[in-house]
């Protein structure tokens, strides 16, 4: 139960979390713990696992380090769709044919690689 988890604690620092009307500790939709008011400012975010999983762009609170740590990597490809909900390919027919794209691109360097007149090849990419 939500009085249990933690001891009653902040996830992130430790100090006692609040409890009351109006100030109960704070649930992150990241991690899926408990949170004291300082360390969960009512930020939202979009969850890469849930766009991932169920194509769900919606904004959910999360804790101050959550929402941080997502806004520092939104750019990075931390997840690989594939792993994680292969269905998604099916669902969404732009990121099927990303996919097939970045598939054909991956094979024309490979091509490019082992290409005896790498130089050529280069200066022909580059322009």
């Amino acid at each position: 139960t939500f009085s249990r988890q933690g001891g009653g604690r902040c996830h992130d620092c430790g100090g006692l979390r609040p409890s009351g009307f109006g100030g109960g500790p704070r649930r992150c939709s990241y991690l899926n713990r408990l949170f004291c008011h300082q360390c969960h400012t009512n930020q939202k975010a979009v969850l890469p696992f849930r766009v991932l999983s169920a194509w769900d762009f919606v904004t959910y609170t999360v804790c101050n380090g959550a929402f941080h740590y997502l806004a520092n990597n939104y750019d990075l490809p931390t997840l690989r769709a594939a792993d994680i909900a292969p269905s998604v390919y099916r669902k969404c027919l732009p990121l099927q044919s990303a996919r097939v794209i970045r598939r054909q691109l991956g094979l024309l360097g490979d091509v490019i690689r082992e290409c005896p007149n790498k130089a050529f090849a280069k200066q022909h990419l580059d322009a």
